[in-house]
C-alpha cells in the first residue's frame, strides 16, 4: 500500500507500509515510442515501416505505461507517512520518528533526523527562496 506521494517533472516517489520509497521515472515520448517498436519486434533502427504497422505501433506507444521503477530508497523502519520535494532533495517522514533527506539524482540518504519518539505524520518544508 502507498501512504505518501511526491512528484517532480520526471520522477514519482511512493512511500510504502514497509518503510521503503519506490522511485519511478517518466519515459519521454521518444522512449515510449522506441519501447513500443521493440515490443513489436521491429527494433529502434528500422527506417521504413508499412503505414498500417506504424499506426499500430504508435497506438501501443500512446497506451504504454509511462512510468518505470528505477530505485528503492530504504532506511525507514516503519511506514512512510509523508514525502515532499524540496530543491534537489526528497524529504521523507516516517512512523519510526525520523525524517530522511534523499538526493533526487543519486537516491542516496544525505541526512537522518531523529525528530520524535513517536511517528512523524506530516511535513511542511520550504526553501529560503520561498521566504
Amino acid at each position: 500500500a502507498v501512504f505518501a506521494l511526491a512528484k517532480t517533472a520526471s520522477k514519482l516517489f511512493a512511500g510504502g507500509r514497509n518503510g521503503d520509497i519506490s522511485v519511478f521515472e517518466r519515459w519521454s515520448k521518444e522512449e515510449r515510442k522506441a519501447r513500443a517498436f521493440k515490443l513489436r519486434g521491429l527494433g529502434s533502427g528500422v527506417k521504413e515501416v508499412k503505414e498500417g504497422v506504424q499506426n499500430e505501433v504508435i497506438e501501443i506507444a500512446k497506451n504504454a505505461k509511462s512510468w518505470e521503477a528505477v530505485a528503492t530508497l530504504s532506511g525507514h523502519t516503519a511506514r512512510v507517512e509523508a514525502l515532499q520535494v524540496v530543491s534537489d532533495c526528497i524529504v521523507s517522514a516516517s512512523g519510526d520518528g525520523t525524517f530522511r533527506v534523499w538526493g533526487i539524482k543519486d537516491s542516496i540518504c544525505r541526512k537522518v533526523i531523529h525528530a520524535h519518539s513517536d511517528a512523524v505524520t506530516s511535513l511542511a518544508l520550504w526553501t529560503l527562496e520561498d521566504g
